[in-house]
């Protein structure tokens, strides 16, 4: 009996000495920081194309292009045109925008996002997850001749993992569905 007590007591010793101390810090492992994504506010419009009132836009150098970028996400970049085409080619020019689509998500997997917009845009939105840096793409088209197109860039996204860059993907992805369904 003695004996057991002894082992005892020596067993609650040992466990209250490893009490009180501090514990040896461990790395941390490498993570990206979170974003905060922009709210969803939409006042502001580029030829009826809604686009968030966080960015900043500036016109290109032809008309109808123009740069929307994200600085809270890292420079991220929309590109967008407008044009107008003679009906009788825009075919053509849709089939030339969708191979482009197709070379630039890297024959990665896609998915394809279709809808009609209120002002009657027949729209594809693709989005390319990993290994490009065009990750989010959109063709907008109506029977008039207008054609609105876009693709967003993100600089090194083809070689960073997916998950480093989703938040931002994910934020601009929300922001083209509205300017999308509204494109009037």
């Amino acid at each position: 009996m003695m004996r057991a007590v002894a082992i005892v007591t020596g067993v609650v010793m040992l466990m209250s000495a490893g009490c009180g101390r501090t514990p040896q810090p461990v790395p941390k492992p490498d993570a990206w920081p979170r974003i905060e994504p922009y709210g969803e506010a939409y006042s502001r419009a580029i030829d009826g194309f809604a686009v968030n009132d966080s960015v900043l836009v500036a016109a290109g150098d032809s008309a109808g292009w123009y740069t929307v970028v994200y600085p809270r996400y890292g420079g991220a970049i929309l590109y967008l045109t407008f044009a107008t085409v003679e009906p009788a080619r825009i075919d053509n020019v849709l089939d030339n925008r969708a191979e482009r689509m197709a070379l630039n998500s890297g024959g990665g997997r896609s998915s394809i996002t279709r809808l009609v917009s209120e002002g009657g845009f027949d729209c594809s939105m693709m989005r390319t997850p990993a290994g490009t840096v065009t990750p989010l793409q959109f063709l907008a088209s109506r029977g008039d001749g207008r054609v609105v197109t876009g693709a967003l860039f993100i600089d090194g996204a083809s070689v960073a993992q997916p998950d480093s860059f989703a938040p931002v993907v994910d934020a601009v992805e929300r922001d083209l569905l509205h300017a999308l369904k509204h494109l009037r």
